[in-house]
């Protein structure tokens, strides 16, 4: 007999089977069997049966080199079987069998059991004789109390997004056993089934309901977790059917694990809107087995033993998408009550408040089971009910009452749990109130409307109140010292913890202002000095910022002189090797051409939108948006009168010798070689932005790249126009302009072929032809004429891009000839109105260009018929508007399908409607121009 490898210890089998009748031998599927009792079995017989009715017997030559034997298959098929050996291997990731085992007549030790014979079914039971005359057999047995592989029954509970209790079509019908069936009036559902302990489901099955094969689902992902919170995707099927009524079908999951939750989120079904099903069933590998061994020449002895638990797949668990429904929920909004199989958790999801077997709303520690909290007035007289949260915690009693618990505050808007098990009451904008162990908690609205940055700390914050009293926005301080702000259901950072320390200067007080945006003002945090002057902002996508003129500069050139100012711009050394760019973050950076990466800055990446500038008296200063240093170099009244970016790497300030006065030169000396920058406003074939900018004639429009940033055209007043996502953006030798990656591959080719890209004066980039054609154009619509409508009225250049530039709905103004008139009639238009829970203003850009004066409706739609695509709605405040006490403006529609132009008038409220509505597509031009008045104006709002 030759020797067993332990390292190779699978014998592996080349099969033949034949039928009763048949004289030929067919191939089967090959044979592994490996039985390790505490060492490598050598084999004499084997037989196993499998969950599936299938049975095997076969007997081997004592050098294992071949078998014989016979099989009957689960359909009752007798076969015989032939077999030689292939060669032996090891494991692999073929499924086997491992168990703790302990027989009574010796220690404790280990049996893995593999046999793969192709068809695989699990195994119900193994029996096998060695050849030193002994012998063993095992039955498996299952987590279930019958033993069987199904381990349904050991299901705890059921949770479902959606049933149909009216024909008690319900969640629980899916475990019971029976043919009833659960429905749900959806094509999406959840189905969540909870185990008493993890159990390690290898298969589950789907029984189809009794009728309407289209709300068969048939498109599934099965999840499985151990905490309910964080979630392993199991099995993902698509494209699934059922051929008949209670039908039956099982799948397979490849990675088993054990979970305590299972979740079915059913995507689709057959073609119905409904959804239901007979069963959900799940079943499980032997979690053990039991039998007898016995050795050669004694009496046999009992044997059992347990599973050893597989290792965790290696998919990574993980929390629902946001928006998936689900039987756990982290807050609890007031009015609302917690449903009956749903968890509030905390955090971390260690505690929960749950209802418990008796209907009583406790805190519970998932963990150990434990009872934190428990509603009643104490525990002899529990509160069994229906909790919600109404100024409250409160349970509505079956007997009709209200129990009130002490966890109390006319602020609650919201209920959660803590991660210390704690009830806690938060108010309408998020900030803990009452605590169910510490009472009033959390930090106090001390500073209305303005306070010192320094003043304000985790207990005491600043707030501010809206037009009915209440508060509306707040500005917190966090642990990391950083400052936070909150309005109404909106949070977001007000300062990181460098820019929170910088706003603490003395003499100054955070308060909040209107400041300019792209749709006119917003209300933002902002610091002033003890004059009121503006020192900061916070800024947004939205915020509008002019900063004050300054001296004309080569831009993109080596240097500048006293008074030119960088923002988002670059100066680039002679030979191009070297760069210093401003960076919207507040940054100011060298950069070695030669690697692209910065080798040395100011540091100020936390400072946000501004500017850098050389001023009169030779400081280098960084700035805010409303000009307050951040950083300076500190050579006032040192004679420097130029700032250059050399090739030796390092950037200086020069007296008028050409002597520097100071010099950041760690980088220096530097040999890099460089190649022809783009310098000014124009980027030529060959040429890449890598680190540098564009600048217009004028100084107001600015291309530039900056790492990380991409690629970004910005206006004079600061507003992003345009962005392409990459690490360069070049025009190529043949004159396509392309956005590149890190390693110089192309991610968009733009346009082309071009001979040059410019950046025009106004906020507009043009690829153009050698002739000066323009082949591609992106940012503000530039237009280079005076435009004449074809009834002869002129417009010049200036008040149609405004137009077409703006943000949000044009509103133009046509009549120039009554000042207070037009002042009643704004006011009015922009007043701050109730919609429906809310108080909004319209949103519309004002165009007040003279230019227009005297321009009609027709005259407005001809004018912007070209640039219907931008330019859809409009609308104008004309004569008739100022005239009138009810200022109705006229809502013109930019449609080449429709001649001529629709239009109807809207006062100041029921303009607010059109403009929301027609903005979100909850309504069409019909809902309104049909409910217009015989007058043409429309007067009522959806909201009235």
């Amino acid at each position: 007999m030759q020797p067993v490898s332990d390292q190779e210890s699978v014998f592996a089998f080349r099969i033949w089977l034949r039928t009763r009748d048949s004289a030929e031998w067919e191939p089967g599927h090959d044979l592994l069997v490996q039985v390790d009792d505490g060492g490598i079995v050598v084999l004499e017989q084997l037989s196993w049966d499998t969950v599936d009715g299938a049975l095997t017997t076969i007997g081997f030559a004592p050098d294992m080199a071949s078998c014989r034997g016979h099989g009957r298959t689960g359909n009752g098929d007798v076969v015989q079987v032939r077999g030689e050996l292939r060669g032996r291997t090891k494991a692999g990731g073929v499924r086997h069998y491992e168990f703790d085992a302990e027989p009574d007549d010796g220690p404790a030790g280990r049996l893995r059991v593999l046999i793969d014979d192709g068809a695989g079914a699990p195994l119900r039971s193994v029996t096998w004789r060695d050849r030193t005359g002994g012998s063993c057999s095992v039955a498996l047995r299952s987590a279930s109390p019958s033993g069987n592989a199904d381990v349904s029954d050991l299901v705890s509970f059921v949770w479902v997004s959606a049933e149909h209790p009216a024909a008690d079509e319900v969640a629980a019908n899916l475990v019971d056993g029976t043919s009833s069936k659960w429905f749900a009036p959806h094509d999406r559902a959840v189905l969540e089934f909870e185990f008493p302990q993890p159990i390690a489901v290898d298969r589950y099955a789907l029984t189809s309901a009794n009728d309407a094969d289209d709300r068969d689902p048939a498109r599934w992902t099965l999840r499985g977790s151990a905490d309910g919170l964080r979630w392993r995707t199991l099995d993902t099927r698509a494209d699934q059917s059922f051929a008949d009524r209670h039908q039956s079908r099982t799948y397979r999951i490849a990675e088993p694990g054990a979970y305590a939750h299972y979740r079915l989120d059913i995507d689709d079904t057959n073609g119905s809107p409904d959804v239901q099903l007979e069963a959900v069933r799940f079943l499980a590998e032997s979690s053990g087995f039991t039998g007898y061994r016995q050795r050669a020449g004694q009496a046999p002895v009992a044997y059992r033993g347990v599973r050893v638990a597989r290792e965790s797949p290696s998919t990574p668990a993980e929390p629902l998408p946001d928006g998936s429904p689900g039987r756990r929920m982290r807050l609890l909004p007031e009015y609302d009550s917690l449903p009956a199989g749903t968890e509030l958790v905390s955090p971390s999801g260690r505690y929960a408040l749950r209802y418990d077997s008796g209907g009583v709303p406790v805190v519970a520690d998932r963990t150990t089971h434990q009872i934190v909290w428990r509603a009643g007035d104490d525990e002899q007289h529990p509160a069994a009910g229906e909790l919600r949260l109404s100024g409250s915690v409160q349970v509505e009693l079956r007997n009709g009452e209200v129990w009130h618990s002490a966890v109390a505050d006319v602020r609650a808007k919201s209920l959660v749990v803590t991660d210390e098990g704690e009830l806690e009451l938060l108010d309408d904008i998020g900030v803990g109130v009452y605590n169910s162990r510490h009472g009033f908690v959390g930090s106090q609205p001390v500073f209305r409307d303005s306070a010192p940055v320094a003043d304000i700390t985790l207990k005491r914050f600043l707030y501010g109140v809206n037009t009915k009293g209440a508060v509306a926005r707040t500005v917190r301080r966090e642990p990391d010292g950083s400052l936070w702000g909150s309005e109404l259901t909106m949070s977001y950072s007000v300062a990181s913890p460098p820019l929170a320390r910088w706003l603490e200067q003395e003499g100054t007080v955070l308060t909040w202002r209107q400041v300019p945006t792209t749709q006119g003002t917003d209300l933002e945090p902002c610091l002033l000095d003890a004059a009121g002057n503006l020192l900061w902002r916070r800024g947004s996508a939205r915020s509008s910022t002019t900063p004050p003129p300054a001296e004309p500069h080569d831009h993109g050139g080596p240097a500048m002189g006293p008074g030119s100012r960088l923002r988002r711009q670059s100066l680039t050394s002679p030979s191009g090797s070297h760069t210093l760019q401003h960076h919207d973050n507040g940054n100011l950076a060298l950069y070695c051409n030669a690697v692209h990466s910065p080798v040395w800055t100011t540091g100020t990446d936390w400072a946000g939108d501004g500017w850098a500038d050389l001023d009169r008296n030779g400081d280098l200063v960084l700035r805010t948006s409303c000009g307050a240093p951040v950083w300076r170099s500190g050579t006032a009244d040192l004679g420097a009168v130029r700032l250059a970016v050399r090739d030796d790497g390092t950037v200086a300030l020069l007296d008028a010798e050409g002597t520097a006065v100071w010099e950041a030169g760690e980088h220096g000396p530097c040999a890099a070689t460089g190649h022809t920058p783009p310098r000014g406003a124009v980027l030529r074939r060959g040429q890449t932005l890598r680190t540098r900018s564009l600048t217009s004639d004028d100084g107001g429009t600015v291309l530039c790249h900056q790492p990380e940033q991409g690629v970004r055209l910005y206006g004079v007043d600061g507003i992003q126009l345009w962005y392409a996502e990459g690490a360069d953006l070049a025009l190529d030798p043949h004159g396509y302009l392309q956005v590149r990656g890190d390693g110089g591959s192309v991610l968009d080719q733009l346009a082309g072929p071009g001979d040059h890209l410019r950046v025009m004066s106004g906020g507009e980039i043009r690829l153009c032809a050698e002739d000066g054609t323009v082949v591609w154009r992106e940012g503000r619509h530039v237009i280079d004429g005076t435009v004449t409508t074809a009834s002869s009225h002129t417009v010049p250049p200036a008040a149609l891009q405004a137009l077409l530039n703006s943000s949000t709905t044009p509103i133009v103004r046509t009549d120039f000839s009554d000042h207070d008139a037009w002042e009643t009639a704004w006011r009015d238009i922009t007043a701050l109105r109730e919609y429906w829970d809310d108080e909004v203003v319209l949103d519309a850009t004002l165009i007040a260009e003279p230019g227009f004066d005297g321009c009609t409706g027709e005259n407005l739609a001809e004018l912007l018929l070209p640039y219907a695509d931008e330019c859809d709605l409009v609308f104008v405040v004309d004569a008739t508007t100022l005239a009138s006490p009810e200022h109705p403006v006229l809502v013109l529609e930019i449609d080449p399908e429709h001649e001529p132009p629709r239009s109807f008038r809207a006062t100041p409220n029921a303009l607010l409607d059109v403009e929301i509505q027609l903005s979100l597509a909850n309504m069409d031009w019909e809902d309104f121009s049909e409910s217009a008045d015989p007058d043409g104006i429309l007067r009522e709002s959806s909201a009235d």
